[in-house]
């Protein structure tokens, strides 16, 4: 059974940006759970990070459905799927920001919209998330460390890393993390791709 696509969606890549959209609007919904019930269990809601972190999935979501009406018409898909990816770094460095800053577990989902880029455009979308991913996180750290960002007003300052020199091994890390998920992705892509 064929299920009815709009035209933009029929073709091979609105299918992939449709159901890569379903997985991060899941995805997004479940840090959405773990965030609120871990990293902000002590606080109530209203305040800063509740608010931040409610916000940002609201724009993400209503992200979602301006690229979902987008999609439909099945114009100029190849840029909106660049500009979903670098949505979504945005979105992750949002999440990295809210929970714990440069040495936060959100960090790895920067990898993930690597594999994603990786499944819609091909090398070059891996590309250019990574590099998305990598200049918002870096952007974010060096805010953390000339005191541009602090750490969320309502949560313990312990929990986040501001000082220059104790963020070099948590930046590097990430860095290089996402740098090689991103070319690991491209090379298994390539060798599927020529087999």
């Amino acid at each position: 059974m064929q299920l009815w696509l709009p035209e933009g969606l029929a073709n091979p890549l609105g299918k992939r940006m449709l159901a890569l959209m379903f997985v991060r609007l899941l995805v997004l919904a479940l840090l959405l759970g773990i965030i609120a019930a871990y990293y902000l269990r002590e606080v109530v809601l209203g305040d800063f990070s509740s608010t931040f972190l409610v916000g940002t999935v609201a724009v993400a979501f209503l992200l979602s459905a301006v690229f979902l009406v987008w999609m439909r018409s099945g114009k100029h898909l190849e840029p909106l799927a660049h500009a979903q990816l670098v949505l979504d770094q945005l979105t992750w460095t949002a999440m990295v920001y809210l929970s714990g800053g440069v040495t936060s577990g959100s960090s790895s989902l920067y990898g993930l919209s690597c594999l994603s880029g990786v499944i819609l455009l091909g090398s070059a979308g891996a590309l250019s998330s990574a590099l998305a991913g990598m200049l918002s996180y870096l952007a974010l750290s060096l805010a953390f460390a000339y005191g541009v960002v602090l750490p969320p007003p309502d949560q313990s300052t312990s929990a986040y890393v501001v000082d220059g020199q104790a963020m070099v091994y948590p930046v590097f890390s990430t860095l290089m993390a996402t740098g090689l998920v991103a070319m690991l992705a491209i090379y298994l892509a390539e060798r599927l791709r020529t087999t």
